[in-house]
């Protein structure tokens, strides 16, 4: 009985003190946890394409991610997408059978999924009225560097604001030809007169 007296006693005290106990903790003055240091933007780095089969499935897969990069960029209006010209030695530029594949397949994407909305079907291909809405584009160039085609892709919206992004893709023997071969020389090389 004297012990149960004793664990009572020793319980109540307990019981006076935890309430004291938790005041002098909350009138304790907060420390300030130094401040974590900003974390510096650091660039995407740019996509790299490997193991595709050929050209038609690469030109597929940049265009792929041309769609996902300009998601919900673009207005629902027609974008002009201009031939990717090809830079060789002292930043000259050179029309190229890639770039102009390229731009080709990347207007019939962009614009099979920004202008249906406001084109019907019969009229999407028509030329958009330039003093009806502002042009929208998507342009950029093509190098050839260290063993990687490397594709710099701008675009612009109807609102005049800007993306850009980079693309690296394997070189392969069949990007390699169509990247140096020009659209004249296609042409003579098929017995088409050069129109200039």
């Amino acid at each position: 009985m004297a012990r149960a007296n004793h664990l009572l006693i020793l319980l109540v005290a307990i019981l006076l003190v935890l309430p004291s106990a938790a005041r002098a903790q909350d009138s304790l003055p907060a420390v300030d946890e130094p401040a974590a240091p900003p974390v510096a933007a650091t660039p995407q780095a740019p996509k790299t394409f490997r193991n595709y089969a050929g050209l038609s499935e690469l030109i597929g897969m940049i265009c792929d991610d041309a769609v996902r990069q300009f998601q919900g960029f673009f207005e629902q209006s027609l974008v002009r997408v201009e031939s990717f010209p090809f830079l060789w030695e002292f930043e000259h530029q050179r029309p190229s059978m890639l770039g102009i594949t390229l731009a080709d397949q990347m207007a019939a994407v962009l614009n099979g999924h920004t202008s249906m909305g406001a084109w019907s079907q019969r009229d999407q291909y028509a030329t958009p009225d330039t003093s009806a809405a502002p042009v929208q584009w998507v342009q950029g160039t093509l190098q050839e560097m260290d063993g990687y085609l490397r594709l710099h892709i701008s675009g612009s919206n109807a609102s005049g604001e800007r993306r850009s992004y980079v693309v690296n893709a394997e070189m392969s023997e069949s990007i390699y030809r169509a990247l140096h071969t020009s659209p004249v020389r296609s042409r003579l090389h098929a017995g088409v007169a050069d129109p200039g």
